[in-house]
């Protein structure tokens, strides 16, 4: 099919910047433009597809604002930086035996005007790296 297929390719946490941050790397493997892209993520302190199976939302969940990341060309790429100043204290977190998990979803439109989601899921393995959640990257 011709259309655009938005998907989370990485995620990493910048220890460059002033605060931590997670960086998100956005990708269009379609051969045609994604548009009107919206990125919008949650963090909880546990799996939180464990509970979107049962019908559940997560329990402990923040959501952090959404962005707007306009129009994502053909085979494109786009990236998301969100400091961890308003979050949870990650590494405390982790070290006491919680599952901090980044999840949410990019939404867009193809060129016929139909709109897509993508679901995904990253957690933090410890301080300084996450990894994706067993189901965590997929087209709804």
């Amino acid at each position: 099919m011709q259309r655009a297929w938005m998907q989370v390719r990485s995620a990493d946490i910048d220890l460059r910047q002033k605060l931590p941050t997670l960086r998100l790397l956005f990708t269009n493997d379609g051969p045609t433009p994604a548009n009107i892209v919206l990125a919008t993520v949650w963090y909880t302190l546990e799996d939180p597809f464990k509970r979107l199976r049962e019908g559940e939302h997560p329990k402990q969940q923040s959501k952090d604002e959404g962005y707007g990341l306009g129009t994502v060309s053909s085979h494109g790429a786009t990236e998301v930086y969100i400091e961890a100043k308003d979050w949870l204290n990650w590494k405390a977190q982790v070290h006491e035996g919680y599952t901090v998990a980044f999840h949410g979803f990019l939404t867009y439109r193809d060129i016929f005007l139909n709109e897509h989601k993508t679901q995904w899921c990253y957690y933090m393995v410890d301080e300084l790296d996450v990894a994706p959640c067993p189901l965590g990257n997929y087209a709804m």
